[in-house]
């Protein structure tokens, strides 16, 4: 419920603007890679290279690589700037090939679940676009900031946290009403490392207590690189 309502604080204003201002509206789709969130396990035994025993590891596990999708709402302001809103939405999951999350060895998910690596990341922001010449191919720089919605299937809780996005790319009018633009992101999220959530399971191997703990780091990054049809109304 905060992030729509922080959306909306930042929609509604542009309203008034709209009736002002040329409006154009961007689907976009997109393919968007990185961040990762942090497992601290205690107290289970983990057999090191060199043949010594640790009861306490850290793992850093990444969020796969996949296709996001979009909408952004430009309002003209002049010749070089416009005001964009622009919400985008990523639905992937969490690599994990060593069973650290529940399904081996603290069996602690219910019998049954599925999807439990999915994740889901939707970023909200506003910001400027600036064009850096002019004609029918125009070169932009974009800066937008807003808040992103973390959402864990599980067993980490769901987050919505600060985010800002810095990016450029090219617009080609094709005529109109019609165009096309083409864009690279980079997305900074700031991450909560008090958010988490720990989970006690019994094991042969462990020295109790036997924990997972999934916490998110102090940020959370992403690059992704977009295609978008550009409708002027």
């Amino acid at each position: 419920m905060r992030r729509v309502f922080v959306f909306l604080t930042l929609f509604v204003p542009s309203i008034a603007l709209a009736q002002l201002s040329p409006v154009e509206i961007t689907p976009t789709v997109g393919y968007r890679w990185g961040g990762d969130i942090r497992i601290e396990s205690r107290g289970l035994a983990f057999l090191e290279p060199d043949g010594s025993t640790v009861y306490s590891k850290d793992f850093n596990v990444g969020i796969s690589s996949g296709g996001s999708y979009g909408l952004r709402l430009d309002f003209t302001l002049n010749q070089r700037f416009q005001l964009e809103l622009m919400a985008n939405f990523q639905q992937t999951q969490l690599k994990d090939g060593q069973g650290l999350f529940g399904e081996v060895p603290g069996g602690f998910l219910p019998a049954g679940t599925v999807n439990f690596l999915d994740i889901t990341i939707h970023h909200y922001q506003a910001g400027l676009v600036w064009y850096l010449n002019e004609g029918p191919n125009r070169w932009f720089l974009v800066g937008s900031a807003g808040i992103t919605a973390i959402n864990p299937h599980s067993p980490l809780p769901n987050d919505s946290a600060f985010s800002a996005g810095l990016g450029g790319g090219i617009r080609m009018d094709i005529s109109d009403h019609l165009g096309v633009r083409f864009e690279g992101r980079y997305y900074f999220v700031s991450t909560d490392e008090g958010t988490s959530a720990t989970y006690h399971f019994e094991n042969r191997d462990c020295i109790d207590p036997c924990t997972y703990t999934y916490r998110y780091k102090s940020s959370l990054p992403q690059t992704e690189f977009s295609l978008g049809l550009i409708i002027k109304l």
